[in-house]
């Protein structure tokens, strides 16, 4: 009875720290402007405390490139990237109108805390856990009409993230070169089709590059133009569309 009643005890004293759900505390510490007044850019340093491990967790110090986040946007959460089972830290470093930028802090068991790992070209990420890979989907250039998609696998400790495909969309651009005054000064201007794209696939591990162009009605969905042949890689198997799954699960 002696025993089972110390059981008992040792279970309800361990519970809340089972029970407890990590939550994050962070706060702006410091801000600077830096470059000259017509590229000036706003730096902060953002400050995130991780409580509810049941232990003491070193405060990680980040740079971002934004003062305040969009309303209801929380700048960092816990995520298992690597699918090591343990959650990681994630803070975004810049926010744009249709872009996300972050970077990693895996969570390092040896040591009891998060290191920096990364990810600074990651954009608007979704995990693919069964293929320990992560496909990422950035989107700039003339009027958002570049499109960059990668995917990127993690090696077998989860501590190293290679690019592994990649495909770049964008409209055709024509320039043209004009003489301009007695002095042979050049100009020129540039005009965007966007009724045609041009198209470059890229295998990482031959280094095979394909590019083409086609015309943008033979496309359902332009936006997710750029990942069609990363769907249809047989190595890759990535099995849904970002769009159709949002959580980036397969199935």
């Amino acid at each position: 009875m002696k025993k089972l009643f110390a059981a008992l005890l040792v279970m309800i004293l361990l519970m809340p720290a089972v029970l407890a759900e990590p939550s994050l505390e962070y706060a702006l510490i410091g801000s600077q402007v830096l470059g000259s007044s017509e590229y000036s850019q706003q730096v902060s340093i953002l400050r995130v405390d991780v409580k509810g491990l049941g232990r003491d967790i070193p405060p990680v110090y980040v740079l971002i490139q934004y003062e305040t986040a969009p309303e209801g946007y929380e700048p960092c959460f816990l995520e298992d990237v690597n699918f090591d089972g343990r959650e990681d830290l994630v803070v975004t470093t810049m926010i744009g109108a249709s872009n996300a930028c972050y970077t990693f802090f895996l969570w390092d068991d040896a040591q009891g805390t998060f290191r920096h790992f990364g990810g600074e070209e990651v954009w608007n990420y979704q995990l693919y856990p069964a293929q320990k890979m992560i496909f990422s989907l950035g989107t700039s250039g003339w009027a958002g009409l570049l499109h960059e998609s990668i995917v990127y696998g993690w090696d077998q400790e989860g501590r190293h993230l290679d690019r592994l495909r990649s495909s770049v969309w964008d409209t055709l651009v024509e320039t043209t070169y004009e003489e301009n005054g007695p002095i042979g000064s050049m100009i020129y201007t540039q005009r965007y089709d966007d009724t045609v794209i041009v198209e470059t696939y890229t295998d990482y591990e031959t280094g095979k590059m394909i590019t083409f162009s086609n015309a943008t009605a033979d496309y359902d969905d332009q936006q997710f133009a750029a990942g069609r042949f990363l769907y249809e890689d047989e190595f890759l198997r990535l099995e849904v569309m970002p769009e159709d799954n949002p959580d980036g699960s397969n199935g």
